[in-house]
């Protein structure tokens, strides 16, 4: 079997679907639910009600957003003043309204500024 990968940029962090971002912005943490990790791919015209990848049609020009890792997030409006108030609102599900469906890149989160937390450690229910 022959896998293609796509490494993480390196100032970035490392998350998996289902994890919590917990970001430092303006001096509070700002909150994101991580609903999925995804590759892009740009989409052009073909014809008049079709498209078609980018990358199909070009020849020698690299496409757009290749090998780039986006986040499918839903982003939650109350903030916290610190690390350990954010994840005490995670685990008590006290986050407040959402947004759901914002995508950014991965890079938009390094590790400088961004922290990964998982509510439940993975292997359990």
């Amino acid at each position: 079997m022959n896998l293609k990968t796509v490494k993480f940029p390196a100032p970035s962090i490392r998350c998996q679907r289902g994890d919590y971002l917990l970001q430092a912005r303006d001096g509070r943490i700002r909150v994101y639910w991580v609903e999925d990790l995804v590759k892009l791919s740009r989409l052009v015209p073909f014809g008049e009600d079709a498209l078609v990848e980018e990358q199909a049609i070009l020849d020698s020009e690299r496409p757009a957003y290749k090998d780039e890792i986006y986040l499918l997030l839903t982003v939650y409006e109350r903030g916290a003043a610190s690390l350990v108030e954010a994840k005490r609102a995670v685990r008590r599900g006290d986050l407040g309204p959402a947004t759901e469906g914002l995508c950014l890149n991965i890079s938009h989160f390094p590790t400088s500024s961004s922290h990964v937390y998982q509510a439940v450690a993975r292997g359990q229910p």
